[in-house]
């Protein structure tokens, strides 16, 4: 939290700041610098479609002596399966490049990523069916050009699709993907935007959540066989190798049942629940060769699972097995288990009502603590209260001003009571309905509508338009609904081009429309710490904690404030070791503002010793998240309590201005 907006830079050297060496999955838990310039709209042929599979079914290559059969051999007595599971994410979840399956705009004008630096930047190209990526740099030397063509693509289009080339037998990752919730490209997760970066090597345990197999060169990075993989998350990855399962019922067509062929409901509900959990329950360390685990066979005999204390505290696609394990539904039925909600032989990604329905197998809609007010409006969506949506805490993303976004929404599996999310839900849908049917589904639809311009809005200032995001935003402030939100929005744009009295102008219209809504209060209090005013900054964040006791926003905001105020009055170095530590240490995930006020808090107390610990922190987590401002401001204070110096924010006069 660099409310003082520290602008020195300093030379510092500590231990363990540097991630280089380590290894990101896409999936995986990394940041990703956003440098996006280009418009939000794409032609409806670049967005990830339920139909694009069906073009191009997961490829097998062409190898000899494989076990495999492949999707299309399944068809030929699974015709009925195959067409379901065709549109599904994990039949896309790897692919050949075809005009079908890669997601993106190639068209002159859209087809470009301008970084931050204007000595780097990447063009998508295609030729007819051959797609590449070329990396463009000016240097002492001059310019210079890379360029690779795609030869596979990753990721079926729900959140982003990333790019691979062979060099060799050797596979590598380019530095630019294809980002679904902007609608562009952006650079890879955990690529620098300062220099072209082509030398990431995919490793077997991101192919292994991403496709059926690879013949992985045992003892190599990231070598395999080309003639010997099988793509996306395929019939045989859940059934076991079909070919002699194939073969026998070929030769004896009158025979019942399978043969020589896995069927996951006969297994025990563990060994189902392993099945899903290889890429859905945690990274874990492989104690096995990759792809060696078998359906139904012990998975620990071949992944280290990760502690679930660690994994299982915030929402992620790696751990949704477990965060299904920790609900009440699943406790209490010894049946319970993945596919007793998915059928992984259908498309059903975004089908609230059918989830809803699977509710309802077990539960009545007047057992629900909301039924007298919603009535038949349940039975379409339960899990927006009970599985709502949650920020990915573990890929944030940042602007090229270096703010910090999280633009990835995940469905929670802890099966549960939200109090906060079902208030939130009733507020915006179904709040002052009409009566008649009709008239509701238009109100609805209307709130939908207002909901898109919302997050479109929000989408520009991820891409740096900030005037056509205004605009957006301005539309919906006098909307009951999202008035809030779209004052709070501008409040962020103000505060992103320096306007920190307007800034805070627009906070406040904000809080007024709604004075629970935590984030505005959180942004109106900082607005007043910019501006010097601590007793308001104070009393806002107090406001907020008194909502959510839980808020470490609000906490990080209070100690960062006791601990380094201009005014004596207000610094109580103990009070904000009281207020902070217990939440910072106890976070899921690195929070860098609270770790910041954590170790301003420390030094206050004169304790430099912990302020230089919990600094080299916060400055990791900075660095790891590219914010360049955040983790600057964090070394010049990691400076100062090297001289057991604690840090003071400088004075401000009523423009945020020092006098």
């Amino acid at each position: 939290m660099d409310a003082g907006r520290d602008s020195s830079r300093t030379e510092l050297v500590v231990r363990c700041l540097s991630a280089a060496g380590v290894l990101y999955c896409f999936a995986l838990a990394t940041p990703l610098v956003l440098a996006l310039r280009g418009p939000v709209d794409r032609p409806s042929a670049s967005r990830p479609s339920a139909k694009v599979a069906a073009v191009s079914p997961p490829a097998l290559a062409p190898g000899e002596n494989r076990s495999f059969i492949g999707p299309a051999g399944c068809k030929e007595c699974h015709a009925d399966k195959y067409e379901g599971f065709i549109e599904t994410g994990h039949a896309r979840s790897f692919c050949l490049p075809t005009p079908e399956s890669v997601l993106g705009d190639f068209s002159p004008g859209h087809n470009q990523l301008r970084t931050g630096r204007d000595e780097l930047w990447y063009e998508m190209t295609r030729e007819g069916d051959r797609f590449a990526q070329t990396s463009h740099t000016v240097g002492p030397q001059g310019p210079a050009h890379f360029s690779r063509q795609i030869d596979l693509v990753m990721g079926s289009g729900k959140n982003a699709q990333a790019a691979m080339y062979w060099q060799g037998d050797q596979l590598f990752q380019m530095p630019v993907v294809y980002f679904t919730p902007l609608g562009g490209w952006a650079n890879a997760p955990g690529f620098s935007n300062r220099f072209a970066m082509w030398d990431r090597p995919m490793g077997p345990r991101c192919l292994e959540c991403h496709s059926t197999y690879f013949e992985h060169v045992a003892g190599s990075e990231n070598r395999y066989r080309q003639d010997n993989f099988l793509l996306g998350i395929s019939c045989e990855r859940c059934h076991g190798r079909g070919s002699e399962h194939a073969e026998f019922h070929r030769l004896h067509p009158e025979a019942a049942g399978g043969r020589a062929i896995v069927n996951p409901s006969a297994l025990l509900r563990a060994r189902q629940l392993e099945m899903c959990g290889l890429c859905h329950g945690s990274v874990g360390t492989p104690v096995q060769p990759p792809f060696s685990y078998r359906v139904g066979e012990l998975l620990e005999q071949y992944l280290k699972p990760d502690d679930p204390a660690e994994t299982s505290a915030f929402v992620h696609s790696v751990n949704q097995v477990q965060r299904l394990s920790q609900s009440r539904c699943f406790a209490g039925d010894d049946t319970m288990t993945c596919t007793t909600c998915h059928d992984p032989h259908r498309h059903e990604r975004g089908d609230v009502a059918m989830f809803s329905a699977k509710c309802l197998t077990c539960h009545q809609m007047d057992d629900c603590g909301k039924f007298s007010e919603v009535g038949e409006n349940l039975r379409t969506n339960c899990i927006d209260c009970h599985m709502p949506m949650r920020d990915d805490e573990s890929l944030p993303f940042n602007t090229i001003r270096g703010h910090k976004l999280k633009l990835i929404r995940l469905r929670d599996h802890r099966i549960g009571v939200y109090p906060d999310d079902t208030t939130q839900m009733l507020k915006e849908w179904f709040r002052e309905l009409p009566n008649d049917p009709k008239s509701q589904q238009r109100e609805l639809d209307s709130r939908m509508a207002d909901a898109a311009q919302l997050r479109r809005a929000n989408l520009l200032v991820a891409q740096d338009q900030l005037a056509a995001a205004a605009q957006g935003a301005q539309a919906l402030t006098a909307d009951p609904i999202y008035g809030a939100a779209a004052y709070e929005l501008l409040g962020r744009i103000a505060r992103l081009q320096n306007d920190d009295a307007g800034s805070r102008a627009l906070y406040q219209k904000a809080v007024a429309a709604d004075p629970e809504r935590e984030s505005a209060l959180d942004g109106l209090a900082r607005s007043h710490l910019l501006l010097g005013d601590d007793a308001l900054a104070a009393a806002h964040w107090q406001a907020l904690l008194k909502l959510n006791d839980r808020s470490l926003a609000a906490r990080a905001g209070l100690a960062w404030l006791w601990s380094t105020s201009p005014e004596a009055e207000f610094r109580s170095g103990a009070r904000a070791v009281a207020m902070i530590e217990s939440a910072c240490l106890s976070s899921p995930t690195p929070d860098i503002d609270a770790l910041d006020a954590l170790a301003a808090a420390y030094a206050e107390c004169g304790r430099f010793k912990d302020a230089l610990r919990v600094a080299e922190q916060a400055i990791v987590a900075a660095r790891t998240a590219r914010d360049d401002a955040r983790g600057d401001g964090a070394e010049a204070r990691y400076e100062l309590y090297l001289k057991s110096q604690p840090f003071r924010r400088p004075r401000m006069n009523i423009q945020g201005r020092q006098p």
